[in-house]
């Protein structure tokens, strides 16, 4: 009885290394598929920080180009402050600038308002009281 026990005992071991065969090859392709995610994940990450410094940098000098014209600010210093102080540095001098009234006038309108008078301006004609 012993002899049957060993070969009852060898076909489940090929099935039992078959099957440990192909979960390990199973193993082996999803690690490699890891590490060829890993690496575009790197890659990606890569690209963006690159593509944030651009964007932050356009962003900087956006508002540096606002800042400038109304502050004595060196450019240099400026560059080397973060997008949030720039933009607090923006209001406070947006507040302590005056701003200037935008009056246009164009030919229509001047062709509109021509011969009024006060008395126009309430509902008066020329010549009435």
């Amino acid at each position: 009885m012993p002899e049957k026990q060993e070969k009852v005992e060898e076909p489940q071991n090929k099935v039992a290394k078959a099957s440990m065969d192909a979960i390990s090859a199973e193993n082996e392709m999803m690690k490699r598929s890891i590490q060829e995610k890993d690496a575009m994940i790197e890659k990606l990450s890569v690209e963006l920080k690159e593509a944030n410094e651009v964007l932050t940098a356009q962003a900087k000098s956006k508002l540096i180009k606002e800042i400038v014209p109304h502050s004595k600010l060196p450019v240099d210093e400026l560059q080397a402050k973060t997008i949030d102080e720039l933009k607090n540095i923006k209001i406070a001098v947006d507040s302590a600038t005056p701003s200037s009234p935008n009056i246009h006038f164009d030919a229509i309108e001047s062709d509109r308002l021509k011969g009024l008078t006060v008395g126009s301006l309430y509902g008066k004609k020329q010549g009435e009281q």
